[in-house]
Parts: structure tokens; C-alpha cells; sequence
């Protein structure tokens, strides 16, 4: 019988572990999930992350390859209403910008109001639209959050559904005139995190 050296069988044991590496990543991104959201209030990081109290991905839009850094900034249509933005949104207002919509308020049958609101951003220049929960049904908590549905190939940048308090959180830094900027950091898996959970 053939006898393999400990080196061997140790350079065989890394080997596999890292051929493992990149399954991961793609898995990751292939789910649509694992990103974190640090939003940035006169320089002090605030991270949250996928579920309650946190928000919700969309079904629709890109997902962020690498991370995306930008102002936060609340959409206007161009009928001067607030941010449910149903109608267009004035060319460039968000360009370099993540555009922050309110939920609810469309009569939108074609793919529905959050894939409207979205694509509206998207044409004013945003990089990403956060669709904020407003609703105060009475069985949606503060820390409530979705997924927002839908199907599009119009829509190309990411897209998230914030819960009440993550939209209290961004719109009271904003209101004060702090400066906000959000970082959408998506999951990574490196060499050197290969013996520890994935970064």
C-alpha cells in the first residue's frame, strides 16, 4: 500500500479548503444576501445587516460586487410630492447618490410599485435606491422588514427595503444636517479568513 507523507496529506487538506474559497463567494452572491450597510453619521459607522430591525433585498436590481460608497439622499418627483416618487424624479437629482424612496402610495399594475419607484431613481442618476417602510399597519413593527418583489430587467442597480427605525436612523441624520454617507459592503471571502467564519 501506498504511504503519503503528513506533508503531503497536510498541502492536499489546504488545497481543498481553498478550491472551497470561491464556491462560497458565488453562493453568497448568488442567494442575494450576506451584505452589510454601514451608514456614517459625521463619521461614526453604524452597521446593519439583513432582517429585523435591519432591511429586507429586493428580487429585482444588480447586486453590488464591490463595495458602493455614496451620499444618501431623499428622491423628489417632479410634481413636487414626497418621496413616494410614482411620478419621474428630475434628471441628475441623485446622480453619484444612494436614492432614499418611501413604500406605498402607487397604482403601479405593470411590475408593481417598488420596481416604479426604482426604475424613477435609477433614471435620476442613483447607485442605489433604499425604498423606506413607512406603513404604520398596525402588525409591522419598527424593526419590520420584506423582501420587495417583483421582476425587471430595467432595474440594474441594488435595491433594499429598509425597516422604520434603520429609515429613522438615515432621515434624523439627514434632518439634523449631519453628514450621512452610506457604504453597502458586499460579502467577501479571503485566504486568510479560510480557518475563520467567512468575512
Amino acid at each position: 500500500m501506498k504511504k503519503f507523507s503528513p506533508l503531503f496529506l497536510g498541502g492536499l487538506f489546504f488545497f481543498a479548503l481553498l478550491q472551497l474559497i470561491p464556491l462560497q463567494n458565488i453562493h453568497a452572491q448568488s442567494s442575494r444576501s450576506g451584505v452589510t450597510i454601514r451608514v456614517t453619521v459625521n463619521g461614526t459607522p453604524t452597521d446593519f445587516t439583513e432582517g429585523t430591525c435591519g432591511f429586507g433585498y429586493a428580487l429585482f436590481g444588480g447586486f453590488p460586487s464591490e463595495e458602493l460608497c455614496a451620499p444618501i439622499a431623499w428622491a423628489h418627483d417632479v410634481i413636487g410630492q414626497d418621496s413616494i416618487v410614482c411620478d419621474s424624479i428630475p434628471v441628475g437629482s441623485l446622480t453619484g447618490k444612494i436614492g432614499l424612496v418611501r413604500r406605498g402610495g402607487c397604482t403601479v399594475a405593470a411590475n408593481g410599485a417598488f420596481i416604479a419607484k426604482a426604475f424613477n431613481a435609477q433614471r435620476a442618476g442613483a447607485l442605489a435606491v433604499f425604498v423606506a417602510n413607512n406603513s404604520a399597519t398596525a402588525n409591522q413593527t419598527d424593526c419590520y422588514v420584506q423582501t420587495a418583489g417583483g421582476t425587471s430587467s430595467t432595474v440594474t442597480v441594488p435595491v433594499f427595503f429598509l425597516s422604520r427605525q434603520m429609515t429613522n436612523f438615515i432621515n434624523g441624520a439627514l434632518a439634523g444636517g449631519q453628514t450621512v454617507e452610506v457604504c453597502i459592503l458586499p460579502p467577501n471571502v479571503l485566504v486568510k479568513s479560510a480557518f475563520y467564519p467567512a468575512q
